[in-house]
């Protein structure tokens, strides 16, 4: 009873430091804040885990029972109800069991997971940013066609923005989580008591599309998309007839578009595409880039420890989590600014802010 006694109030302490590193960790600044949220569970045996052997004291008796009420209940029709008392209490200590042992491990890998995106945060210099949800999608709509999809629900789930410095050009950037819904009419057929009926349910289609909006000075009114939505202007065609097949170009005049694609800037587009999915670059009126994708591991990086490890997962956090795929996108980008910036006039202001 003793040692029953102890493993509960192991679980008791476990349950209480995860509570007190998720407070922490909603409140850190920086990595340190981290590191110090980890360190609450200094003095908890490696590997950090709950101990589940209460839990199986308790359901194995419980299942055991269960199993012989069942069997028995099955071969007397005269004590039926046995079975039908064990399989409901089998369900149910099952269905707990299974409950307990999962919402545990679950605490650990998702607080896990809060921390590594906050150091990821941190160490890439991103900022989340106040969201204003269909308020956010409507302005962004205003300005890049990408925004404007979905016929019943439109909004931005999250804001971060970041800044970016090159040896020729810097400037800040934003990144947008973009969702939105397509609601329709669905027809199917139902057969009852031999009567085939054909009947209507409305259906909603849930999609999401992510964006880094970056001030261009050098490019304007102009799509180079894989992604088609809503995108006009004069078709036009490049030398490249593997670009061609790839993306499709949308320009207010046929010199715009010759100007700004060049052989080096097809050849970096080329280099976006092997990122991402459904790329689409668009250029509006004001000399701002959304360079937008289907794709939502962007911010994403492999999580070698966790809280389980917690020594091993304070160094990694300690270290720099980088994020290859932002790197290499906002490195092009640079690229692109670098072979574009004698096509155009520079229009915008330096400096100037994503929107």
């Amino acid at each position: 009873m003793v040692d029953i006694e102890n493993r509960k109030n192991h679980n008791r302490a476990l349950k209480k430091a995860l509570q007190d590193i998720e407070t922490s960790v909603a409140q850190a600044q920086n990595d340190a804040d981290l590191v110090a949220a980890i360190n609450l569970l200094k003095g908890f045996p490696t590997p950090v885990k709950f101990d589940n052997r209460p839990a199986h004291i308790l359901s194995i008796p419980l299942l055991i029972i269960s199993l012989c009420a069942i069997y028995f209940g099955s071969q007397d029709p005269e004590i039926e109800i046995m079975l039908i008392v064990g399989s409901i209490v089998g369900t149910i200590t099952l269905i707990s069991y299974l409950w307990v042992i999962f919402s545990r491990r679950m605490s650990l890998t998702d607080l896990s997971d809060t921390i590594q995106a906050k150091t990821i945060l941190f160490d890439n210099n991103l900022q989340d940013v106040p969201t204003g949800a269909k308020l956010a999608a409507k302005r962004l709509g205003n300005s890049f066609n990408d925004f404007q999809r979905g016929n019943h629900l439109r909004e931005i789930k999250r804001t971060l923005k970041g800044h970016y410095d090159g040896q020729e050009h810097s400037f800040d950037y934003r990144h947008y989580h973009f969702h939105y819904v397509n609601k329709r009419l669905e027809t199917y057929t139902t057969t009852v008591n031999g009567k085939t009926q054909v009947r209507t349910r409305t259906v909603y289609d849930h999609f999401d599309r992510f964006s880094l909006i970056i001030p261009f000075k050098f490019a304007r009114d102009i799509a180079i998309v894989q992604d088609r939505n809503k995108h006009r202007g004069i078709f036009w065609e490049t030398a490249s007839i593997d670009f061609n097949k790839k993306f499709g170009v949308y320009a207010k005049t046929e010199e715009i578009a010759a100007k700004f694609l060049s052989p080096k800037i097809i050849i970096e587009i080329q280099k976006l595409e092997a990122f991402h999915s459904n790329l689409n670059l668009e250029f509006n009126q004001k000399g701002d880039l959304c360079l937008s994708f289907s794709n939502g591991d962007i911010l994403r990086a492999i999580r070698h420890h966790g809280l389980d490890e917690p020594t091993a997962f304070i160094e990694e956090i300690k270290g720099h989590t980088q994020l290859g795929k932002l790197d290499t996108t906002l490195n092009i980008v640079h690229t692109l600014m670098k072979y574009s910036d004698n096509n155009f006039t520079d229009y915008t202001d330096a400096g100037k802010k994503a929107p």
